[in-house]
């Protein structure tokens, strides 16, 4: 999930750069048939009503809270100031931090639908990862892994970024 917005944009951007019309819907809908097919293999062996729910529970444990007390995101950060495991509701919670989400990821994601190329994909893919860590639900302490790749590419394309000289 870390990913999957910034090359949904990017995906999505490069079709829509496509210099007709219709050849860009051809895309479009080329790129969601094979969306949907990867997502139907990858969800064959749990094709019942029980299964599925029993990915999404694991995909997203809205039941388990915001945060644990180990993670360094904004969340845990906030928490002794604000306190608001203890005035909101845990389905306000979920959706305040999926809006944080969605709104920390949002410049990058416009950015790659206008202008889908290398250099910004790795910008996204970087700020998209980050975006995660600092505002998701139920933040794991190595999920922070997930930005390192993308951090490394950049500097290694941008020696200046070193801080070590």
């Amino acid at each position: 999930l870390y990913y999957a917005p910034t090359f949904f944009c990017y995906l999505l951007g490069r079709c829509l750069q496509r210099p007709t019309t219709l050849a860009a819907i051809g895309d479009v809908a080329k790129l969601g048939s094979v969306v949907i097919a990867t997502f139907a293999v990858n969800l064959l062996p749990w094709l019942s009503v029980r299964g599925v729910a029993q990915v999404l529970h694991r995909v997203f444990p809205i039941a388990r809270g915001l945060f644990e007390d180990k993670v360094a995101n904004f969340w845990c950060a906030a928490a002794p100031v604000l306190r608001l495991k203890s005035w909101v509701p845990k389905e306000h919670l979920f959706m305040m931090s999926l809006a944080a989400t969605i709104l920390a990821i949002l410049p990058s994601s416009i950015l790659l639908l206008r202008s889908p190329t290398p250099r910004v994909f790795l910008l996204g893919l970087l700020n998209s990862a980050l975006a995660f860590f600092l505002f998701a639900y139920q933040v794991h302490e190595k999920s922070i892994l997930f930005a390192l790749l993308p951090l490394a590419l950049v500097q290694a394309e941008s020696p200046g970024l070193s801080i070590l000289g």
